[in-house]
This record gives structure tokens, sequence and C-alpha cells, in this order.
């Protein structure tokens, strides 16, 4: 009997560590970095229709992930990316102080998100290494545009006010974590994009035009294990 009770107490420690040692791991992450505009969203010819001028901004994004096993993992996150206006290049683009330009000025690009995400991991004692990928939606801001000057035939001015729009986003990136204690320090590299349609008004007609905001996002990490 007692031989029994012992290879019984045995066998319950084994399940308890066993169990113990596969728990599900959490964990917050904030992410802080530059997101530099490619494609069209960065273009810089003003007779590109889909030109956005957009200069390398800021992303700074808060997530979620629990590990579904040690090489499987899902979260979300919520995110803000801002990237202003190359001005200059506009100016350029429009003749600069030979156009008797004097005032320009403009708003940034903008896009608040929020995404679920899906990590393929591989630990390696301390060290992580992991691929992600993100779908979600998100809420974006057009570049708003004031110029002003004077020709021989005039002043003149014009004007593009900020847009508001909608639309699906996704994102792809791989990523380093390296674990000490609870807290975690990592680095991320990956594409953002979302495509919203904006509407403008133009001599009062309305235009809509899909505009392409893509980013490539280069990020530290910081975490915290749950």
């Amino acid at each position: 009997m007692r031989k029994l009770l012992l290879i019984a107490a045995l066998g319950c420690l084994s399940y308890t560590a066993s169990a113990q040692g596969g728990e599900k791991q959490s964990r917050i992450m904030l992410n802080i970095g530059a997101a530099s505009p490619s494609g069209d969203f960065g273009g810089k010819n003003i007779e590109g229709e889909k030109d956005g001028f957009a200069k390398t901004g800021a992303l700074i994004s808060a997530g979620y992930a629990m590990d579904l096993n040690k090489n499987f993992a899902f979260g979300a996150t919520l995110g803000w990316r801002n990237n202003p206006t190359d001005i200059d290049a506009i100016v350029a683009e429009l003749g600069g102080e030979e156009a008797g330009m004097t005032k320009a000025e403009a708003t940034s690009w903008r896009t608040t998100y929020l995404t679920a995400d899906a990590y393929a991991q591989l630990p390696l004692e301390k060290l992580n290494l992991y691929a992600k990928g993100s779908v979600g939606y998100g809420f974006s801001n057009s570049s708003g545009l004031d110029l002003e000057g004077e020709s021989e035939w005039g002043s003149y001015e014009i004007t593009q006010s900020e847009a508001k729009s909608n639309a699906p986003v996704f994102g792809l990136g791989v990523g380093l974590r390296y674990d000490f204690g609870k807290f975690g320090l990592g680095a991320e590299v990956g594409m953002f994009s979302t495509t919203p349609e904006f509407e403008y008004e133009y001599d009062g007609e309305k235009e809509t035009l899909k505009q392409p905001m893509t980013t490539v996002n280069t990020t530290l990490q910081l975490s915290y294990r749950l």
C-alpha cells in the first residue's frame, strides 16, 4: 500500500511539474521607433496623383501577446503613426520663390490603428526570434495644405483641408527579444500599410482618392511578462 501511495505521489508531482512547465506566458509590449514612407506615399512628383510627399515620422504602439505554445502566440496592438509632409519638396515642385510663394504650411499624415496579431516564435534560452502578421482597422487623416503667394496677376491662395477616412490595415514584421527576468528588450522591423479613400472638395466639386499609406518601420521594444 505504501508503495502504491508513493508511486501515486510521484505521479502527481510529475504531473504538477509538467503543467507548470507548460503554462502559457503572456506579455505586454511598448514599441517606439521610426516609420519611413514607401512607394507612392513617399513620392515627390507634383504630377503624381497619389504621391504623398510624406517624410519619415514616428510610430508608437502598445501590444499584448499570449503564447499558444512555445512556437506560436496571438495578441493585439493599438498604435499611432505620424508622417510629416515634405513641404519644401512641394514648394520646389511648384517653383518656390520664382512662383512668388510667401507662405507654405502642411499638416502631417496620421493613422491610429487596432490589429490582431499572430506570431511564429523560435525561443533560444533567453533570446526569442519571431515573425509577425497583423490585420485590423485604421483611422487615418490626410495631410492638409495652405499655400499663399504673389504673382504678376495678383495674390493667390491654395488650400486643401485635412480629410478623414477609415480602412483595413495589415502588417508583416520580424523581431527579436532578449528576456531578463520578467522584462525584455528587443527590436522589430516590419511593413505596415493601409489604403484609405479620402474625399476632397475642389471648386465646389467633391473628388475621392485612394491613397496608399505604406511605411517600413524600425522600432525598439520594451516588454513585461505578466
